[in-house]
């Protein structure tokens, strides 16, 4: 093979992968277009953690989570695929509301309004647990004194929320500060 069938190749090849990159890149960003709606900041951003998403939205999507993952563990135990147990969605809320702590502390980062965010979040926080614990109840027949070690869970989740709140607020006040800081080094 010669040097200039390489290079042809090699060319071709480039420009379907710069064509196609571009047409993935284009549909990548277009969700995002249509996801600023429920966004608290006023800036379109390429990044998903650079949005700071309203707690509200956040906090329905983990009650749906929640409810789908209980309602198919239930039906697999129904149908005797799989033993599942009793507790199992009392597991699925506690799961879903770390998962909703952990991101929605790392949206925090990103709000415009931190008062508002904070007032949110912890509404929605004790909205979600009080939803999916209730879910988690009809669903399981236990009480959460009754569900072993997830009231304790629950505890550790719901203190380790305030304290990822707080860990963001704190890092995200150092960081203005650091910027509007100005550096006069020596010389």
């Amino acid at each position: 093979m010669d040097n200039a069938v390489q290079l042809r190749k090699i060319v071709t090849f480039r420009d379907e992968f710069c064509y196609y990159a571009s047409w993935f890149r284009w549909r990548a960003r277009m969700p995002l277009n249509l996801i600023t709606f429920y966004s608290m900041s006023d800036v379109s951003k390429d990044s998903v953690f650079e949005q700071a998403f309203n707690p509200v939205y956040q906090a329905v999507l983990s009650l749906a989570g929640v409810v789908v993952v209980s309602l198919v563990a239930v039906g697999v135990g129904a149908s005797g695929i799989m033993e599942v147990p009793a507790r199992f969605p009392w597991m699925a809320a506690t799961a879903f509301l770390l998962c909703f702590a952990l991101f929605n502390s790392v949206f925090a980062l990103s709000t415009k309004n931190m008062l508002q965010y904070w007032s949110r979040s912890i509404y929605s926080f004790l909205g979600l647990a009080l939803l999916a614990g209730g879910f988690a109840w009809l669903l399981s027949s236990l009480p959460l004194n009754e569900a072993g070690s997830y009231r304790w869970i629950l505890i550790v989740v719901t203190v380790g929320y305030i304290i990822f709140l707080a860990m963001m607020t704190t890092m995200r006040r150092i960081v203005e500060f650091a910027q509007r800081e100005e550096w006069n080094h020596p010389r």
